[in-house]
């Protein structure tokens, strides 16, 4: 690729091998960056980061519909999720929750993790993770391990500039007698 920037190929996986990538076409223009995939379970949905025209500002979360052509022209997530920050890493769990890091919503400092639920009118209610997953620094890229209240992500936290490390978090089961 002659450009400058991040695009999201896809390849399969059959009998071992996985197939030749084919570079996933989101948007006309070539130039525009995506980054950044996450699919929902079923996956007819991608969202994907990107600094494409129509955004509110540093790189926003899209979201493309699956068809039998491809996907579908991308859709801004909108206001609720998108600041005139940076939203990046996103992560869809359960087709219920999503999780992004954002350095446009108010948070502890650098990028921070929300937490992202849609309300009884269909409107994005967005929380920050707040301590111990968010720190002074940059906390990002949130994962979880199946239906489990445990997984990893990263950050830079006590670290030199740039330097991220992987952590894991687990929220335990919690035992009541009565």
């Amino acid at each position: 690729a002659g450009g400058v920037g991040c695009e999201i190929w896809t390849a399969k996986r059959s009998g071992g091998q996985w197939t030749t990538p084919t570079k996933i076409t989101l948007f006309k223009d070539s130039t525009i960056t995506v980054a950044h995939p996450t699919l929902s379970t079923d996956g007819e949905r991608l969202f994907f980061v990107s600094d494409a025209p129509g955004g509110f500002g540093g790189k926003d979360i899209w979201v493309a519909e699956k068809t039998d052509e491809g996907w579908s022209v991308p859709e801004n997530m909108g206001a609720d999720i998108n600041t005139a920050g940076n939203e990046m890493f996103p992560f869809y769990r359960n087709d219920s929750t999503f999780y992004f890091a954002s350095d446009g919503h108010a948070g502890l400092g650098g990028l921070d993790i929300f937490k992202a639920k849609k309300d009884s009118t269909g409107q994005w209610q967005v929380y920050n993770m707040l301590t111990p997953i968010n720190s002074n620094g940059d906390d990002f890229g949130i994962a979880f391990e199946n239906d489990a209240e445990r997984g990893y992500f990263s950050s830079n936290r006590n670290q030199s500039k740039y330097y991220d490390r992987i952590y894991s978090f687990e929220l335990p089961e919690l035992v009541y007698a009565v």
